[in-house]
Parts: structure tokens; sequence; C-alpha cells
């Protein structure tokens, strides 16, 4: 393979992202009222052994959101415990039904870097469409991670469909 071939992306992650993230279909009329916000850090309860799986959000979109995956702690984690960890997966790309599926509690939020959208950086420009556009995406949501915290998003499953008001 030449060096100007690009490998596809799923060549970099053959496992499907249901085998490293549970992801539930939400019943229908789950709702919740979270924070959305590039930066932010989230728990949910792990029920299998009682401990916190933390995951740092770094854009959501109309049809899928994008995380990091932090790590699991044994108690509720705080923003100064999250901050102190560095991700063990750089990006992963989910359906929107994982916000009501995993159950998130909002912990907090800090300003994104160049480092820690690296990941993401690197899934956008193995897509033909963000090829050319990727690092002014990823300046984007850095930009709207300084940004102070939007009010709570109502999110509902119905019909089959993730809604955001």
């Amino acid at each position: 393979m030449s060096d100007s071939e690009s490998i596809p992306y799923y060549k970099f992650h053959p496992m499907p992202v249901s085998s490293l993230i549970k992801i539930d279909t939400p019943n229908e009329g789950d709702e919740l009222s979270l924070i959305l916000q590039s930066g932010a850090y989230y728990y949910s309860r792990n029920r299998r052994d009682k401990t916190y799986e933390v995951v740092r959000l770094l854009e959501w979109r109309a049809d899928s959101c994008h995380f990091q995956v932090i790590g699991m702690l044994d108690a509720v984690p705080t923003l100064e415990d999250t901050k102190a960890l560095g991700p063990i997966m750089s990006h992963i790309p989910l359906a929107l039904e994982y916000f009501l599926s995993a159950h998130l509690t909002y912990i907090g939020t800090a300003s994104l870097t160049n480092e820690d959208t690296e990941g993401y950086k690197v899934y956008l420009e193995q897509l033909e469409f963000f090829n050319t556009r990727a690092e002014g995406v990823v300046l984007d949501i850095i930009l709207k991670s300084k940004k102070k915290p939007l009010s709570p998003v109502r999110i509902k499953y119905h019909n089959g469909e993730v809604e955001f008001s």
C-alpha cells in the first residue's frame, strides 16, 4: 500500500461498537434532562460490579455522538477525579440512543485541547466528506468546550427516534 492510500476507519477498529460499550435500545417514552457540551464528563453506574464508567463528550450531532472513554472508578466521580485521568480510548462514535440507554449523569465540563481531540480528528480524516475540514471541525468543538455550560437539554425516545428539545 502506498503512503497516499488511506486505510478505512473500520480497519483501525474491527470490533463493533456494541462490544465495547453496551448499548440497549431505549424504551418508548424514555427521557432525561442532561447538559450537552463538548468537553463534558458523564458517568453511568455499572450494575454488574458497582463501578462508575466515565466518558467525555467530544461532539454531538443530529445523528451521532462522539466520546472519549475515560475509565472506571469505584466511587461517584468528581470533576477533579476525571480530569486527572487520561482517556483509555481517544474516540468512539455512538448512536444517539447511548445518551438514554447509558443513563448518563453530568459531572462537569473542562475545555478540550488539541490533544484531547486527536482520536476524533483521525476519525474525521478517514471520512471522505470531512477529510479537508477535519481541522475546522476540531477547532469548533474546542471553542464550544470553552463556553459556559448550557441549560439541560431534554432527550426523549419517541417512535423509534431520539428527540431533543
